[in-house]
């Protein structure tokens, strides 16, 4: 049969420690990445959205609204006269 001492369940101990220790924190900062990635995301997303109002906006303030047809000077709108 297998004898062990004292020092050989310490060792034992701080290896099977390190190791839970190693796996927590990995899980914890795989968590931490996804939900960084998924901020990300949504951010880009309102980042998108933003820039497309402050583009209509734009527009609209100048007096421009979207062209669908072919454009002769490539801007991809057209001027119209408001009241």
């Amino acid at each position: 049969m297998f004898r062990f001492t004292i020092r050989d369940v310490l060792w034992l101990t701080v290896v099977v420690a390190v190791s839970m220790a190693w796996l927590f924190s990995s899980r914890r900062v795989q968590e931490r990445l996804d939900r960084t990635e998924a901020e990300r995301r949504q951010f880009e997303e309102q980042n998108r959205v933003l820039h497309a109002e402050a583009i209509a906006t734009a527009r609209l303030e100048a007096g421009l609204v979207p062209f669908s047809g072919p454009d002769p000077n490539g801007t991809g709108a057209k001027s119209i006269d408001l009241p």
